[in-house]
Parts: C-alpha cells; sequence; structure tokens
C-alpha cells in the first residue's frame, strides 16, 4: 500500500491549463517586461522609452513564440489551442529569464555570457520536443515542430536591433542547434533510463505509455487499453444479480466482482453505468449497478470484457425461476464493522461497511470467504462493499487484515439474525436521478426502497468514486426527516456507491462525493427516496450468482505495475538530473570551441 500511495501521489503534478487568451497574455506581459528589464540591466535606466522597450522585448520574445504556436496549430488544427499556446508562453519565459541572466553577466562573462542565450534555446528546444511528443502524442512530427520553434528563435535574435549578439546569423544557428541536439541526446538517454525497467518486467515501452496514459487523461483516448491486454491476464469471477419483477417494473440489482477502475474512460472505469445500460437495453429493466468485493486486481483491461459481464446476467435472469417474495432483514455490528442483511427467499444481499471509518475496498479472496460463511445459513450469499466512508486513506482490506475478520463476525451475526427474524410481506420501490455535480458520475443516483413487513429500508446508491463521512450522515439525517414527514415507517437508510473511477482525472484519484459543497446531490437523494417508496409493488423475486472469465489487470500484474513506476520514479529523480548536468557540461564546453 505504501507503494500505491507513492505512485498516486504522482498526480499533484497534473493541472488544468489557463485559456489561450490568459496564455497569450502572459507571453505579452513576459515579451514587455523582458524588454524594461533588459534596458535596466544594460543602461541603468528605463524612463526614457519605456512603451518603446516593452515593444522590442515583445518582437525579441513574444513574436517567435505565437508564430511557433500557430505553426503547429496550422498543421495540427486537431491539438488544443490552450496547451499550445501555454507551452509557448512557459518557454517564452523559460527563454526570457537565461536571457536576462546572459545580459547579468556580461560584465563578468564577457562574450560567453551570450552562450547562457543558446542554452536557453537548448532548453525551450527539447521542452517543446518532449511536450510535443508525450501531451499532444506526435510521435514523429513532435521534433520537426520543436526545430521550427528553435529557428524562430534564432531568426528573430539576429534580426533584432536591440541587444547587441556578437555573432553572424549562420554562427547563431548553428549554436543553436548545436545546444538542442545535445538536449536531445540527453533526452533520448533519459527515455533509457525510465524505459528500462518496464521492458524489463513487462516488455513495454514505459515512455510510450506515459504518451498514451496522457492522451487518456487529457482527451479521453483509450488507445492504452492495448497496453492493458497485452499485460493483462485471464482470471475466473463471480458475477451475482437479484431480480424484482413487480407488475409495473422490473429491477435488477447487479453486482460483478470486478473494480471499477483503473480511471477515466479505461477498462471497467465506466461500467458502474454501462453495465445497467447493457442491462436495461437487453432486458427492459431498471438496474442498480453496486460494488462488488474485488479491489484493483480485478480491472478489466478494456471496454471488451463488458458484454461478457451482461451477457452471464442476462442468461441468468432469462433462467431464474421467480417466485412470491418473503423476506426479512438484520444488521450486525462487530467492533469497527457492520453489514446490513436483506433475506428474500433465503438469498441473502449484504452490505458491508466501517463508516465512519475508512471503507475502501475488500480483496475478492476476503469476499469469497465471507460469501462461503454466509452460505451457511442462506443459499445463495450477494456480498456488496458499501464504499461509504472516504477519509482520505489509500487501503484495501485483504487477507489477515484485522478489519477482515470483523467483517466475517459481523457477517454472520447479521445472518443468523435474519435467519431468526420472521419473514414479512415485501414490497420494492426505484427511483433514480442524473447529478450535476463533479463528483457523481454517468450513473447519478439511484434509490431502491424495500419493505419489509411494514418498514421501509432505504438503500442510495450514488454511481461516485466514494462518499465522506459527514456528507454520509447528512444523507441519511436528510432522508430520515422527510419519513418523519411523510409518516414513513422507517425501517434503515444507507448510502452506497459504485467506487467509479470514471471521475478520477486531473482533479486527483480522491474525489469523494461530498468533498465539496454538494447541496443539489443531498436534496436529489431525499427527493429519490421519496419517489423510491410511492414507487413500491409487491414483486416476485430470483436470484443468481454465476462465474465468468475476463481479462483483468490481475493480483501479480497491479502489484508489479506499482513497483515498477515506483523504481522508475526512484531511479529517474537520481540519473535526470545526472544527464543534464552532463548536458549543459557539453554545451558549455562546446560552445566556448567555436
Amino acid at each position: 500500500m505504501d507503494n500505491t500511495k507513492k505512485a498516486v501521489m504522482l498526480t499533484r503534478f497534473m493541472f488544468s491549463t489557463p485559456t489561450s487568451l490568459a496564455s497569450i497574455g502572459l507571453l505579452m506581459l513576459t515579451g514587455a517586461l523582458f524588454g524594461v528589464l533588459a534596458q535596466l540591466l544594460t543602461r541603468g535606466q528605463v524612463f526614457d522609452g519605456i512603451l518603446l522597450h516593452s515593444l522590442e522585448g515583445i518582437f525579441l520574445i513574444t513574436t517567435p513564440a505565437i508564430l511557433s504556436a500557430l505553426a503547429l496549430l496550422a498543421f495540427k488544427n486537431k491539438q488544443s489551442p490552450r496547451r499550445v499556446f501555454f507551452l509557448s508562453a512557459v518557454c517564452a519565459l523559460v527563454y526570457a529569464a537565461l536571457f536576462l541572466a546572459s545580459i547579468a553577466t556580461r560584465a563578468q562573462l564577457g562574450i560567453h555570457s551570450q552562450n547562457i542565450i543558446f542554452i536557453a534555446f537548448g532548453i525551450t528546444f527539447v521542452m517543446w520536443f518532449l511536450i510535443a511528443k508525450f501531451v499532444f502524442n506526435l510521435q514523429r512530427s513532435g521534433l520537426i515542430f520543436a526545430i521550427i520553434q528553435a529557428l524562430f528563435n534564432a531568426i528573430f535574435l539576429s534580426i533584432n536591433n536591440y541587444i547587441a549578439i556578437n555573432y553572424n546569423p549562420i554562427d547563431i544557428l548553428l549554436k543553436t542547434y548545436f545546444a538542442a541536439f545535445v538536449f536531445l541526446a540527453g533526452a533520448y538517454a533519459a527515455f533509457w533510463v525510465i524505459d528500462a525497467p518496464m521492458k524489463r518486467n513487462f516488455g513495454i515501452s514505459a515512455t510510450k505509455a506515459i504518451t498514451l496514459f496522457l492522451g487518456q487523461w487529457l482527451s479521453a483516448s483509450q488507445d492504452l487499453e492495448e497496453t492493458f491486454d497485452f499485460i493483462g491476464e485471464d482470471i475466473t469471477t463471480y458475477v451475482a444479480f437479484m431480480s424484482f419483477k413487480a407488475k409495473s417494473k422490473h429491477v435488477v440489482f447487479a453486482v460483478p466482482y470486478v473494480h471499477y477502475g483503473p480511471f477515466g474512460n479505461l477498462g471497467g472505469s465506466e461500467f458502474s453505468y454501462r453495465i445497467c445500460e447493457e442491462l436495461e437495453r437487453r432486458t427492459e429493466c431498471k438496474c442498480i449497478a453496486f460494488h462488488g468485493t474485488a479491489n484493483h486486481d480485478f480491472d478489466p483491461v478494456s471496454h471488451d470484457e463488458l458484454g461478457k459481464i451482461a451477457g452471464v446476467i442476462e442468461k441468468g435472469i432469462a433462467k431464474a425461476r421467480h417466485e412470491a417474495a418473503r423476506a426479512s432483514y438484520a444488521f450486525g455490528r462487530v467492533k469497527s464493522a457492520h453489514a446490513q442483511c436483506f433475506r428474500i427467499n433465503n438469498t441473502g444481499f449484504f452490505g458491508l461497511s466501517r463508516a465512519p471509518l475508512t471503507t475502501e475496498d475488500i480483496d475478492f479472496g476476503v469476499g469469497t470467504t465471507l460469501m462461503t460463511l454466509a452460505e451457511k445459513h442462506v443459499s445463495n450469499a450477494i456480498m456488496v462493499d458499501q464504499h461509504n466512508s472516504e477519509t482520505g486513506d489509500i487501503t484495501y482490506f485483504g487477507a489477515g487484515n484485522p478489519a477482515s475478520f470483523e467483517y466475517l463476525d459481523a457477517v454472520e451475526q447479521a445472518a443468523e439474525k435474519a435467519g431468526r427474524e420472521k419473514e414479512g410481506a415485501t414490497r420494492i420501490g426505484f427511483a433514480r436521478a442524473k447529478a450535476q455535480s463533479r463528483s457523481i458520475g454517468s450513473g447519478g443516483i439511484k434509490t431502491a426502497a424495500i419493505e419489509i413487513g411494514g418498514h421501509v429500508h432505504f438503500i442510495v446508491v450514488s454511481d461516485s468514486n466514494g462518499v465522506t463521512p459527514e456528507f454520509r450522515e447528512k444523507a441519511i439525517e436528510a432522508i430520515t426527516r422527510m419519513c418523519r414527514k411523510e409518516k414513513i415507517g422507517l425501517g434503515s437508510v444507507e448510502v452506497y456507491t459504485t467506487d467509479t473511477h470514471q471521475l478520477n482525472m486531473v482533479r486527483g484519484v480522491l474525489n469523494p462525493l461530498g468533498s465539496m459543497d454538494e447541496p443539489e446531490a443531498l436534496e436529489l437523494m431525499e427527493i429519490s427516496a421519496v419517489e423510491a417508496y410511492r414507487d413500491l409493488e409487491a414483486y416476485e423475486f430470483a436470484s443468481g450468482k454465476e462465474r465468468v472469465q475476463i481479462k483483468v489487470f490481475g493480483p501479480s500484474q497491479s502489484t508489479e505495475i506499482i513497483s515498477t513506476v515506483n523504481s522508475i520514479w526512484a531511479i529517474a529523480r537520481i540519473a535526470i538530473p545526472v544527464i543534464i548536468i552532463a548536458a549543459l557540461a557539453l554545451i558549455v564546453y562546446g560552445l566556448s570551441r567555436f
């Protein structure tokens, strides 16, 4: 888990770029400030023509940067202008800062101070090359645009009448590209260092994987799934379902024992709502997808696995025998763990949580053990991770974890209690709501109301990557107040989440419901509970649990990937500074020789 946390921390380097106009404004400001500061360093005063000096700085710094951006956009018009102009602005800042350093050190270094300008050219060249390669995914043409950018800088330096340069245009061009290609060689040396661990362990290029990763993160590309498929492994897991057929509706609880990750639109990240879309299309049901007891080891490698899961549930429902339903409810708590048990016609639906303590992924092996234990009391046990208490602790509950034993005891307690409870008449209601929230995915909020013996139990499922303990409590309190107002005989209220990783984008990997002020989501939960209550109907019931073979990251691969990423980071943070220093030393030596 320490390795996982270290790998996740790398996402802190991701950020959203400003608008194109903001970047152009920054370019203009950079050029103007450069002109004023250059004049101040050269003559010691600027009051004889601030506007003129600003315009001269814009000509020398800003103009080639804008031309470079326009050249890229002209030939690669599918690129994001805001990213291209931001890249130009950052490179212009670096160029301007080093140019000013050159002017400031002229008295100490003499003509050699001008070599700092060519070092600036080399740095901005390699920045353009790296960002074009990794961010813009210009695997071949990225180098061409980096060369064009360096050419613009060299031309404008040659024709400027503002800063005196002791070299002719040919020398400027030669020195520019000498520095650029030394840095380029350093970049390829860094690629070798970064690629070596990944190629040794998985046979794939880490730099290519980085490009595909950024392509997904920035433009929702799914090309990375090919890499996932290459390194994934075939496993057998369970798919469970509960089918409620009422007079006017058919409600299905879908519980695939996979994890809805890894992130964005890759692998199984969107399965929490796509499974329901597929089942609703195939069977005309109203579907709620739950988070089974599985962690990132069971992330499907691609969207292709979706059809296998939906197909198994569809066939299971088709062959299942629906019967009039009788049900009981019980709650078990042992230390930090608690379990809800809905027992319907000898099927047990168990919702597991440790709220308000961290409630995270439960290992598939632990989940299987929980099901085996519960099936001493029911014929079919379905285990669901409520995943409803996000405290910021990145973890999961595996074999040997004390919390896993607490879950075992809580499940057994709930199963025994439910078996002793008198079974009563039962009805089901369903409601759904779409939410405009950065913490709720495409599945929105779905609520099931299950009435047992006159008491109504609300299961509120948000398509979210967890929920804060505080928001969970607010939701439970709001629905409880609503029940008092509507004179509903309340049995229980619980908030579940799907743990979808569809939402894990630039904002990071921890974005639970309630992490920002979200009164609309709270109101929607309350409204959907009312609608689900008013939708109550008697139903016939069937359930099933089948095995399915799919391709996932796998237990060994997930651990190995995280360890390899951390190994690359450990090597790179030492090797890359050494490569940069060596490149700088070679450039300084080479520039001083001609």
